[in-house]
């Protein structure tokens, strides 16, 4: 079982059964710098919106059932201190078709820690993220295959730049800021004084 198409939106371009690794980021104490988190997290838990598109790749015209595939989601938890400083989490929640749970696949999550600052937009949008994602394979679930390869081989490590656009009305659209993708969409979310979460706004389908 070989991983031949992947498509990151992670964001890391862009995901499982959630097993509560802990995708939000939550606080409000003072880190050792001195840069408080002043605002709780009461933003919405998007893991909920993953019910009844779980399987989105296999409503698409292109699907062949003879293909291993997941459906996969992204859903990403950050927390920015009053300065500037981004940590959280971007979870990719995979969904098996029939022929990969034949092959022994199963609902995984893979988890990436998150780090980075914001910084001025990059192209356009109220400012930018710019951000490091780290795998974390203690949260992360999904299998290897035969040679010892797992959905997210080649991706331990990623550099992601975004552009956020923030709506009056607690929501904001997630832009790529930089690449061959530069403007393209990414995700949407909401937004709450520290903490924001999104989730990717098309389905991403990988092949096995």
């Amino acid at each position: 079982m070989r991983l031949v198409v992947f498509c990151l939106a992670l964001f890391a371009c862009g995901g499982g059964e959630k097993d509560d690794p802990g995708t939000g980021t939550q606080g409000d104490d003072d880190d050792d710098s001195g840069c408080a988190v002043t605002e709780p997290d009461t933003l919405p838990d998007l893991t909920l919106e993953l019910s009844g598109i779980d399987h989105q790749c296999e409503d698409q015209p292109q699907y062949i059932p003879e293909v291993p595939t997941a459906t996969t989601w992204y859903i990403g938890d950050l927390e920015i201190d009053d300065c500037g400083e981004v940590t959280g989490t971007e979870i990719a929640y995979l969904y098996p078709n029939p022929k990969w749970e034949e092959l022994d696949g199963f609902a995984c999550i893979v988890t990436w820690d998150i780090t980075g600052s914001v910084v001025d937009a990059f192209n356009v949008g109220t400012y930018g993220l710019q951000l490091e994602a780290n795998v974390d394979p203690f949260n992360s679930t999904c299998p290897e295959d035969d040679n010892e390869l797992t959905f997210y081989s080649g991706f331990e490590f990623m550099n992601l730049n975004y552009d956020v656009s923030e709506s009056s009305d607690g929501t904001f659209t997630l832009h790529f800021g930089e690449g061959q993708r530069v403007g393209e969409e990414v995700a949407q979310g909401h937004f709450n004084g520290n903490h924001v979460t999104y989730r990717t706004s098309s389905v991403q389908c990988a092949l096995f």
